[in-house]
């Protein structure tokens, strides 16, 4: 049976990997806004210029001049790995894609695993592994230097390891979820959510109870969900208080009181409390409401590719009661 799996898991690695390169191999430029930023940053790198941008492209935090401190909004994962790969390789744009193609190519190892941890059925584990080969609209996304593949990567290998040490009451189940929340913080700003569901889903260890010494090994959970995080984060909390004073930018904050996309760009819009609730209780309740309907569609067209939508819901219904999907339901 070890045997099998590991053939299954070369097979998905093996048409993966060709999928992305065929994907990614036309491509020669990042195409849009993000992915041009991450590029800029890993040139930056490579060049040995550090973590320093020789542009501006927001407002929420203007510099004082240029260059200036890099990421302050954006994290800095993706352009480490774009950087890190042209330096053993060479400055082209294929040099810069090839660590989010062997990221991705990992995903459906990760869908396989999580499927036959659920079902123990190796049919299940093949089919999730064979969906997540060909995902739809983040096809082009998982091959440029960008932040879906490292998120996706680390975010699921998070939600899996704390639910299986909810599931297995495993402490250090726990540890390898913080050190994921720390790589998917490290990708993307809202990456902390994942550290924050993996540290409840090990306190529910702490003080649910339901054995004894669980107590303890809740306690253990949350230590190593802790440590594991730091691990990865620390270094950048102290770049970030060595180069602006506090953990983490306050750039990222601001983006709390955006009335428009536009506010990004407008060098003397105060992104206060204060002027977001001068706009008006009408206008926020519709905008939020607006973004809910949006991300609702998105999650729909994008994530389900709309045909899974109802397999979806009746598998997450079916599967309700499995503690090791109680940390996903709860992100």
């Amino acid at each position: 049976m070890i045997g099998e799996h590991w053939r299954d898991l070369l097979l998905l690695f093996g048409l993966a990997l060709a999928v992305r390169l065929l994907t990614a191999l036309p491509i020669h430029q990042p195409g849009y806004a993000d992915a041009a930023y991450y590029a800029s940053g890993a040139r930056q790198i490579y060049r040995g210029k550090g973590l320093d941008e020789p542009f501006i492209w927001n407002y929420l935090d203007p510099p004082a001049s240029i260059p200036h401190p890099g990421y302050q909004y954006w994290m800095p994962l993706p352009s480490l790995l774009g950087g890190l790969s042209m330096w053993f390789l060479d400055d082209s744009f294929l040099a810069l894609q090839l660590p989010f193609v062997l990221l991705s190519a990992l995903l459906p190892l990760v869908a396989y695993t999580v499927a036959w941890d659920l079902t123990a059925q190796r049919k299940h584990a093949l089919l999730a592994g064979a969906l997540t080969i060909f995902p739809g609209f983040f096809g082009l996304g998982f091959v440029l230097p960008e932040t879906f593949a490292p998120f996706a990567l680390a975010g699921s290998i998070c939600l899996w390891a704390a639910g299986r040490g909810l599931r297995d009451r495993r402490a250090e189940s726990f540890g390898l979820a913080g050190l994921a929340a720390g790589l998917a913080h490290l990708t993307r700003a809202d990456g902390i959510l994942l550290a924050g569901v993996a540290f409840l889903a090990a306190a529910w260890l702490a003080i649910a109870r339901p054995a004894p010494g669980v107590g303890k090994v809740g306690a253990r959970s949350m230590a190593l969900t802790v440590l594991g995080y730091l691990l990865v984060m620390g270094p950048w909390f102290v770049r970030n208080w060595l180069t602006f004073g506090t953990p983490l930018s306050n750039a990222g904050t601001r983006t709390m009181f955006l009335t428009n996309y536009d506010d990004l760009f407008a060098l003397n819009t105060p992104l206060t409390v204060q002027n977001y609730l001068a706009w008006g209780i009408g206008p926020i309740l519709e905008s939020k409401w607006d973004a809910l309907l949006m991300n609702l569609k998105r999650v729909w067209a994008e994530d389900l590719m709309i045909v899974l939508l109802p397999f979806t819901g009746l598998g997450l219904w079916h599967l309700r009661r499995k503690r090791l999907l109680w940390p996903f339901f709860l992100y």
